[in-house]
């Protein structure tokens, strides 16, 4: 639309501008941020902005308010001045901010905590695109896409998601009916949206690291947004590391894990983070400030291992056990499963004698007296060791099946 001149000076109105502009129809008021874009033509000036192509041609009466972009930030929140330095802003009728960089504006929540997102941007780098054309986070069970998608909407208020399930069909089954119901079981467990599906056969023995539902991506072709998540991403980053703040860092950690982390083979404890030559030197600092040892491993000239041991799990069992794995529930049940094959943990719960070399190294770590008595802190250990084993125990694993499908069990009492 073209802004008569008399109303851009009455407004005061300059190039790049953001506009309030409520659109009156037969059926009802719209909504709209926009930018403004002043062009001169010799003498003569024009004011300018985009407010959809869905109303080319149609006529309609407006209303224009000028935005300022005046904001101050308070201190409880992420300072976001540097990220918004570099973009055209203004406040919302809502108190968030609409941010036009690139192409496409994104609204923004002003009031964010790096303690309500740490996990997610966790989750978010190593399961999150940070470069390209659009941004995109992918989960693997229903509880991360759930918990993504919530973040997510928390903090872009603007969102046009589009959803894609990857699913790697190892029996061979009819498309159709392999996209009907995992339809079904996404609408159930993640909400009513419309999924696109890409169904692909197996390729050698990668079928047996698929999700059994498929992968979701959750996706929004606006550049902006990794703008916004990179920004984000190095604020925590940096705090974590100025600051020392191992309860940022632990959370950062577990997210992490969420996407990247893996549970060994039977019989050993440790587990394992795959990275690449980009990412894994914030994970080992992020390991440092935690004071978590490790192991680095390099496979070829990107690939990268970070191993942690079962006994290092041990040792920070109190930071660790309520978020570890906490949105991937078979991967939970994994590492409680094979933490009960370590000789420390069959000693702690009451199911070995351990060798002379792990009695030394519960009595160095505070968890055995002299005596190879459990001391208050070896007690604790063990009670939250035997509390985590049975949040994973086989009737648990019923309940999930159950919670996930149910008319699988139709007519059994599950308990």
């Amino acid at each position: 639309i073209y802004i008569p001149l008399y109303l851009a000076k009455t407004l005061g109105l300059k190039d790049k501008d953001i506009v309030y502009i409520k659109i009156f129809q037969n059926n009802g008021i719209r909504e709209k941020y926009s930018s403004i874009n002043v062009r001169k033509r010799g003498k003569k000036i024009e004011y300018m902005c985009i407010i959809g192509k869905d109303l080319a041609k149609k006529r309609i009466r407006f209303t224009i308010e000028r935005k300022n972009s005046d904001f101050t930030q308070s201190k409880s929140f992420i300072d976001l001045s540097d990220f918004l330095n570099k973009t055209n802003f203004a406040m919302t009728q809502d108190s968030n901010l609409i941010v036009f960089s690139r192409k496409l504006p994104i609204t923004i929540n002003p009031e964010i905590k790096l303690s309500d997102i740490a996990l997610y941007l966790g989750a978010y780098y190593s399961d999150g695109t940070k470069k390209g054309n659009n941004w995109a986070i992918s989960a693997s069970t229903f509880d991360q896409a759930n918990f993504y998608l919530e973040t997510h909407r928390s903090l872009v208020k603007n969102s046009e998601i589009e959803f894609t399930v990857s699913y790697t069909d190892t029996k061979n089954e009819d498309e159709n009916i392999v996209i009907k119901n995992l339809k079904n079981i996404w609408i159930k467990n993640v909400g009513n949206y419309p999924y696109k599906f890409k169904i692909r056969k197996p390729l050698g023995k990668i079928f047996t690291k698929c999700a059994k539902y498929g992968t979701l991506t959750i996706r929004e072709h606006r550049i902006g947004l990794l703008d916004f998540y990179n920004y984000l991403l190095e604020n925590l980053i940096e705090e974590i590391m100025k600051n020392n703040n191992k309860l940022l860092a632990i959370d950062f950690l577990c997210g992490i894990l969420e996407g990247d982390g893996s549970v060994a083979a039977k019989k050993r404890g440790h587990i394992e983070i795959a990275t690449n030559s980009h990412e894994y030197k914030n994970i080992t600092n992020i390991l440092n400030v935690l004071e978590i040892k490790h192991k680095i491993i390099k496979y070829g000239d990107n690939n990268y291992s970070i191993r942690i041991g079962a006994l290092e799990i041990l040792r920070n069992f109190e930071i660790l056990k309520d978020k570890i794995f906490s949105l991937y529930p078979k991967r939970k049940r994994m590492l409680f499963d094979r933490l009960q094959t370590v000789g420390a943990v069959k000693f702690l719960i009451g199911k070995h004698e351990p060798a002379s070399w792990v009695k030394t190294w519960l009595k160095k770590n505070g968890f055995v007296d002299s005596n190879y008595e459990l001391t208050k802190k070896g007690l604790k250990l063990r009670k939250d060791l035997k509390t985590c084993i049975k949040s994973v125990a086989p009737t648990s694993r019923v309940a999930e099946a159950w919670r996930y499908n149910p008319r699988i069990f139709k007519g059994r009492n599950i308990k």
